[in-house]
């Protein structure tokens, strides 16, 4: 159902501009489907931009239905762009670059007509020419002509995305700091956005423009002042606003030292280094101020300053992750200085399989004749000469040692990067192995007066062993997540805010899910049409993207704080499941790549040995035999992953739902009922067996029946080998059982207890609540239960007649179910009266019960005593046996099940 509440409020009617816009995107298409230029759209465009600003928060329903329309028009016509033959690319170009940018449009005026507060348009907009900047990467290997002009002009329309929003966050903070704002959390907010904004423009910026220049002084003078007030105000100001402002300034900055790391790393690309050492100079100056700060959260209670302190501490923890990113940046500048881009790539890559490789190692000289003696293995080595796999390992050893001493050579922060690094790198690249038999060789020589040293290598190798084995895999595992810090540097959230999704209209979730699928589906029917097409539909985007920059929809006023970072927030793990669940080729090749979805398919080609490739998760990953389909293997790798992650979170929340709906004696009831079903039987049975074998072997032995040599080998084997084995299996078994009925004993001493004290409490009268509730519970069963069982026995039933029936149902309201004199309800046919009797009787069973009472269960075991209902399982629903036995197994008197 769609939501009708809104932040804001109903204000106004805003069906006239919603109106007219769809009326000018209708214009639109039209024009393009009569074959017309983009000098005809881009007019149209400017009107459709007019109606965007003009449209308020919709106020009733005829302006929800306008805007429902917008988004069934948008849906029909991006169909008809993706599915359009390829006769006419150019044409079919224009179509798709018109669709995009309506959905683009259609989704900030959804989120204005549903009166939520309009966003910054600097992340959505970055992101479109991300993708025209990707779509222009990779038409460059098929000879494009004007390749550098097209590039050039993503380039300018970036700068002029950039020097516009610049603009307009300067109108903001100079708005801030005149009004005397800025020495508030909004000022610190403003100032870390003049910060991201300048770092955007600095990146972007090759040439020396003064007007670009000028603007990127003033930006940095405007955040320095902003900065300056909001440090001294919080190193002056004794009030407890202050401080709740340094804790909230504390985390952002945090989350922005953070968020550059991860963004370095998924663009692959290094920061500038001005950036980075603004950056840090920033978060050095606040932490300063949250020290002085710090001596002032007495002013909170208990709570607020646990918060405090621990948002301080988090400060100070990234601020030294920081520093060691920069490092790490100005590491790498200097080894590609020195031997290179791509040699540093190749030794990287070396380094890495040289990882996996001495792993390999570890594990063979651990299997290398294992029951040999330790001394006879050290002494036959020395003589017969070292084992190869030593050797490899002491080269392999000494390859590390050298790449970690040059690194630490050009490191700019040589001991912090010793301390970093020594026990993930230096200790295991120290040739223990090669250290081992160089110390037996000495105890070879030198005879039993160095016998100890050989004693302690009996102890000390396995272990040295071991420790080598952990280190260098989490050297390896640190590789791995350094490689793809990318994509795993993301939050995702298991339990979210129920309240950031509270009150989301269905009209603004369909917008976004319509922009993003148009998005993509518009990106494969371009690659359909053709590089000759793509670069139409780059050049349309373009120029409507300077419509949009120009004309922006969201206008000055209308803006909350900027946010400071560019980035995607925190991950919802419900959007991520869906996202891997429908993951296709198109979508593994622009995330991962096809060389990675290659190396990713050949590690996977193990699996089709013949027992392996039985399993059915190994058979749908693997696909059909064949010509191999890497892409294909990875989607559905991924599909997997997120089936598999969805059962994660659906266990997930069984134990949060657990954790919440069920007291310790109830716990402890069901784990020693569980304990003694499943131990009772085996151990009954078995002490039944073995007593009576051991009853049959002393009768023998009584009967003096083993003078018969034979019955004596029958006898002595049986109580060796069957009675007693027997016997104490049995009493092994025996002791989790008496276990659970003490579990049982203990629960249902608490349980009792907790009963009387709360039928002291008057549980049982709870049920006057639901008394209270009567009148308003029947008016909801009429609307949603009464009125549509009766419209699908009579459709041609009058609203006159509709309203009689409700007065008539309202009226019971006092005998719930009992017939009038006439049997039923005025006007009302036999079997519809039936019907709400029916329901009314079920209604009334359920006032009758307390809450949290053990006689609140009425209605279930109606559900489930009901033989009309108990066929329909039965017979009518796929249903398997195992599910039916679990229904009939539901014990709802003391709530198992």
């Amino acid at each position: 159902m769609t939501n009708n509440s809104s932040p804001e409020g109903p204000i106004g009617d805003s069906s006239a501009p919603l109106r007219r816009l769809k009326a000018v995107f209708r214009r639109a298409h039209d024009v393009v489907a009569k074959g017309g230029a983009l000098n005809d759209v881009i007019p149209l465009l400017d009107e459709a931009l007019s109606a965007a600003r003009e449209v308020k928060p919709v106020g009733d329903e005829e302006a929800r239905g306008e805007l429902r329309d917008l988004l069934q028009d948008l849906q029909l016509v991006s169909a008809q762009a993706g599915g359009a033959s390829t006769a006419e690319p150019a044409r079919n170009a224009l179509a798709l670059a018109l669709v995009q940018t309506q959905a683009r449009i259609l989704r900030r005026v959804t989120r204005r007509a549903c009166g939520f507060p309009l966003r910054d348009d600097l992340p959505l907009l970055t992101d479109v020419l991300d993708d025209l900047e990707e779509n222009v990467r990779e038409d460059r290997a098929e000879e494009a002509t004007d390749q550098s002009a097209l590039e050039a002009d993503v380039a300018a329309v970036r700068l002029h995305l950039l020097q516009s929003e610049g603009e307009r966050r300067l109108r903001r903070a100079k708005d801030l700091l005149a009004t005397g704002r800025s020495r508030s959390l909004e000022g610190f907010s403003a100032a870390r956005s003049l910060a991201a904004l300048r770092a955007e423009i600095r990146r972007e910026s090759q040439s020396h423009d003064d007007e670009v220049s000028a603007l990127r002084d003033e930006l940095e003078t405007t955040k320095d002042a902003l900065d300056r007030e909001f440090l001294d105000w919080l190193r002056t100001d004794d009030t407890a606003e202050s401080v709740s402002a340094a804790v909230a300034a504390a985390r952002e900055m945090a989350a922005e030292l953070e968020e550059m790391r991860a963004t370095a790393a998924l663009s692959k690309s290094r920061p500038h280094r001005v950036t980075t050492l603004n950056l840090e100079k920033d978060a050095a100056r606040l932490a300063a101020a949250c020290r002085s700060v710090a001596k002032r959260i007495v002013l909170l209670d208990p709570d607020d300053q646990g918060r405090a302190r621990k948002a301080f501490r988090r400060l100070n923890r990234f601020r030294r992750r920081f520093q060691d990113f920069e490092s790490d940046v100005i590491l790498s500048e200097r080894l590609e200085g020195l031997f290179g881009p791509r040699l540093v790539r190749n030794w990287d890559r070396l380094i890495f399989w040289l990882l996996v490789a001495v792993l390999a190692l570890i594990v063979v000289d651990h299997y290398i004749d294992p029951w040999l003696d330790v001394e006879e293995q050290e002494v036959g080595g020395v003589r017969g000469g070292i084992p190869w796999t030593i050797w490899a390992d002491t080269a392999i050893c000494v390859v590390f040692l050298v790449d970690f001493f040059v690194r630490m050579g050009l490191s700019p922060r040589r001991w912090r990067y010793l301390r970093r690094h020594f026990f993930t790198e230096l200790l295991p690249s120290i040739p223990f192995a090669y250290v081992s038999v160089a110390l037996n060789e000495a105890v070879a020589l030198n005879g039993a007066r160095l016998i100890h040293f050989l004693r302690l290598a009996r102890f000390l190798r396995p272990l040295m062993r071991l420790v080598r084995a952990l280190l260098f895999m989490t050297r390896t595992l640190d590789r791995l997540v350094e490689q793809n810090a990318g994509i795993l540097n993301r939050n995702i959230l298991f339990f979210s805010d129920g309240r950031s999704d509270e009150g989301i209209p269905t009209e603004l979730k369909r917008a976004r899910e319509l922009d993003r699928a148009i998005r993509r589906d518009a990106r494969r029917a371009a690659d359909a049409l053709g590089i000759v097409a793509r670069r139409t539909m780059v050049r349309a985007l373009l120029a409507f993207l300077e419509r949009e920059i120009s004309h922006p929809v969201v206008a000055d006023g209308e803006l909350g704080v900027f946010g400071s970072r560019l980035t995607a927030e925190d991950i919802r793990v419900e959007d991520v499941i869906q996202s891997m669940r429908e993951l296709d080729e198109e979508q593994v090749a622009e995330f991962i790549g096809v060389d990675t979805a290659r190396q990713l398919a050949a590690a996977l080609s193990v699996l089709r040995l013949p027992l392996l490739r039985r399993f059915t998760p190994v058979r749908f990953v693997l696909g059909p035999m064949g010509a191999p389909d890497p892409l294909g293997t990875a989607a559905r790798l991924g599909r997997l992953a997120g089936d598999l992650l969805g059962a994660l979170q659906r266990l997930i929340h069984w134990f949060a739902d657990f954790y919440g709906t069920i007291t310790g004696a109830q716990f402890l009831d069901r784990i020693g009922d569980q304990l003694v079903k499943l131990t009772s039987r085996p151990a009954k049975r078995l002490l039944v067996l073995g007593g009576v074998t051991a009853l049959l072997v002393f009768f023998v032995n009584l009967l003096r029946l083993t003078k018969f040599a034979w019955i004596k080998a029958i006898n002595s084997f049986l109580f060796k080998f069957f009675s007693l084995p027997v016997l104490v299996i049995g009493l092994l078994a025996a002791v989790p059982m008496l276990i659970g009925f003490w579990l049982k004993r203990i629960a249902g001493q608490a349980a009792e207890f907790y009963e009387r004290v709360a039928e002291a409490q008057f549980l049982a009268l709870t049920e006057i609540l639901k008394e209270e509730h009567r009148r308003e519970d029947i008016h909801t069963l009429m609307r949603r239960v009464f009125l549509p069982e009766v419209r699908l026995c009579r459709p041609s039933i009058s609203p006159e007649e509709e309203e009689a029936l409700s007065r008539e149902v309202e009226s019971l309201e006092a005998s719930l179910g009992r017939p009038r004199e006439s049997g039923r309800l005025q006007g009302l046919p036999e079997e519809e009266w039936v019907k709400c009797q029916l329901m009314l009787l079920f209604y009334r069973d359920f006032i009758d019960g307390a809450y949290f009472h053990r006689n609140d269960t009425k209605i279930l075991n109606i559900l489930l005593g009901n033989l009309t209902l108990e066929n329909v399982r039965r017979d009518r629903l796929s249903w398997d046996k195992k599910t039916l036995r679990r229904l009939d197994q539901l014990d709802v008197s003391r709530g198992k099940g």
